[in-house]
């Protein structure tokens, strides 16, 4: 799957150079390993409902050999969050 980011980087190539670096330095490992930063990943694109984001860390995550099972843990992660952050918007409703 091809998503916007890959045609916009497709057509960005100085673009694209620096944000492949970028991308390696922060997703290779450090404190973190490349293994939890991938399900972070995997979280974070689920959080900001992405759905080629998902897909294309998902993949990633399987081929590292990340199972389902720990993607769908880090996705309820992710939904909880953003249930969370719901809770906080619809408190808007209420006039203090």
């Amino acid at each position: 799957m091809r998503s916007g980011a890959d045609k916009f980087l497709g057509e960005s190539p100085e673009i694209s150079e620096k944000f492949m670096k970028f991308r390696n330095a922060v997703m290779s490992e450090g404190k973190l390993t490349e293994r939890e930063k991938m399900l972070i990943a995997v979280a974070c694109a689920v959080a900001v409902r992405c759905d080629a984001c998902t897909e294309k860390h998902a993949t990633e995550a399987l081929k590292m050999g990340i199972g389902e099972d720990e993607l769908k843990e880090a996705a309820a992660v992710a939904a909880l969050i953003r249930a969370g952050s719901a809770m906080n918007t619809a408190s808007r409703i209420f006039l203090d």
